[in-house]
């Protein structure tokens, strides 16, 4: 057991340590980062005309925010859920693996019911019986939100067809809160400096 649980914490180090040292960084035009904020920008490595995007989260999230591109959003998005690439992908397999074999060492059935036991639902049926009485109500909430996230796309894109992407989600929410709600998240940001 020891054994196991020794490996599981060095390949979770190695998981994070992958992605730390991700050096990721996409070349973008002035144009292909338009509505970027200019004091980011100045602070961008540049390589002729080109902006270089790191995948930093103090310069990934404001231009996920604020571009008002989309396919420049798609790339630095996809860019960002792919760091630390397959080698963690092999990793994540790895630590599944021997996260069971640790629940059978314990006893137990698998690593859901060994995550489980501690917890107040105490089974994994317990889980599955509280999220189908959760499930109806949230999804409800969640169309409101979709659809209200979807209009406001649809609105900023001046297109009555454009569709809502994962990648589009923090430029909306921005959107959303800086024309319905006057919140104005780089004035913030200005109060709250990282």
């Amino acid at each position: 057991l020891a054994e196991v649980e020794k490996e599981i914490s060095k390949l979770v180090i190695d998981f994070n340590k992958n992605i730390a040292n991700d050096e990721t960084a996409l070349p973008f035009t002035r144009d292909e980062l338009r509505g970027t904020p200019d004091e980011l920008l100045a602070h961008l490595p540049r390589s002729g005309d080109l902006y270089m995007v790191g995948m930093a989260y103090p310069v990934y999230s404001p231009i996920l925010e604020n571009c008002e591109v989309e396919a420049t959003r798609q790339k630095l998005w996809t860019a960002y859920k792919r760091r630390g690439g397959r080698q963690n992908v092999a990793i994540l397999e790895k630590v599944l693996k021997l996260r069971g074999e640790q629940a059978r060492i314990l006893g137990y059935e698998s690593n859901a019911h060994f995550e489980i036991e501690v917890r107040a639902a105490k089974t994994p049926a317990e889980v599955r019986k509280f999220y189908d009485t959760l499930r109806p109500l949230a999804r409800q909430k969640a169309r409101q939100d979709l659809d209200e996230f979807t209009a406001a796309k649809r609105e900023q894109a001046k297109d009555p067809k454009a569709a809502l992407k994962p990648w589009d989600f923090f430029f909306v929410k921005n959107y959303l809160q800086k024309t319905r709600y006057a919140v104005d998240g780089e004035k913030v940001r200005e109060y709250l400096p990282m």
